[in-house]
């Protein structure tokens, strides 16, 4: 049995820069793909990838998607402020959690923030774009980009500590995942969970992950990022009515439901079905 993730390799070409690492690649998972007796994955996305590029037998994949930790809910407003003050964040901020890979799209994002943040008036209150997550020093462009744009209104965390991350969520008026590919998209159900609106992108799994609860733009689109943005920056009753949906859709996904899921395939498996 084995679990792949995602083929984000295939269907993102700046996931893997060099010939060696795309040729390694396409190895490693043909090699995975021949001998598994069971293949898992997370999203149809993914199993369709399976099926296409590297001729998995549809009958031996299983799709069990991700879910939310139940320590993912609202948070207080006590443990939101003191989170917000102790990593130094705004009060009305817009949080991305993830790496800063180019399939990310985060360069996209900033170049889209600096126009959302060019259309707003000198008496509106001020916004702050978060990016949190592990800081891959291969890839600068982000970092670069902001500093071309000349945005002080970006503000780079790094790793999060996981106690504080329901707080990091729960105090965002927004989450907002560009991405150009994904496995799954785990942020957007966990951003959900704790009562945060959630803007994504239509590439790979998101949409099937995120469902109806999410507002969606062209993530190869700047002017259609940052339309998306400033239509939720302005809208508060917009950015509820996402809150509210995204509540509920996160609540379908479960850890439970998965385990079962899983151990049915194993039994199969073994039993040579």
């Amino acid at each position: 049995m084995v679990t792949i993730y995602d083929v984000i390799g295939v269907l993102d070409p700046s996931f893997l820069r060099s010939p060696l690492d795309r040729k390694t690649y396409r190895l490693a998972m043909h090699q995975a793909v021949r001998s598994a007796a069971g293949i898992l994955t997370l999203s149809t996305v993914g199993k369709d990838g399976l099926v296409e590029h590297f001729e998995a037998d549809p009958e031996r994949v299983l799709v069990t998607p991700a879910a939310v930790d139940p320590g993912f809910s609202v948070a207080a407003s006590e443990e939101i402020e003191k989170v917000r003050t102790r990593l130094g964040l705004a009060e009305r901020y817009v949080l991305h959690l993830g790496t800063n890979k180019p399939h990310k799209n985060l360069v996209r994002l900033v170049r889209a923030w600096a126009a959302v943040c060019g259309k707003q008036g000198q008496d509106e209150p001020v916004w702050q774009l978060v990016l949190a997550g592990r800081h891959d020093r291969r890839h600068p462009e982000v970092r670069d980009a902001v500093r071309e744009l000349g945005l002080t209104g970006v503000r780079f965390l790094g790793e999060v500590a996981e106690e504080d991350l329901a707080a990091l969520y729960s105090g965002a008026e927004l989450f907002v995942l560009p991405s150009l590919a994904e496995g799954f998209g785990l942020p957007l159900l966990e951003a959900m969970a704790c009562g945060t609106a959630v803007a994504c992108s239509r590439a790979a799994s998101v949409p099937p992950v995120a469902g109806a609860a999410a507002a969606y733009f062209d993530p190869g689109d700047v002017d259609s990022i940052a339309a998306t943005l400033a239509r939720l920056i302005a809208n508060g009753g917009y950015r509820q009515m996402l809150v509210d949906r995204g509540v509920k859709h996160a609540a379908q996904f479960s850890w439970d439901k998965t385990a079962r899921q899983t151990l049915q395939f194993y039994r199969r498996v073994a039993d040579g079905g």
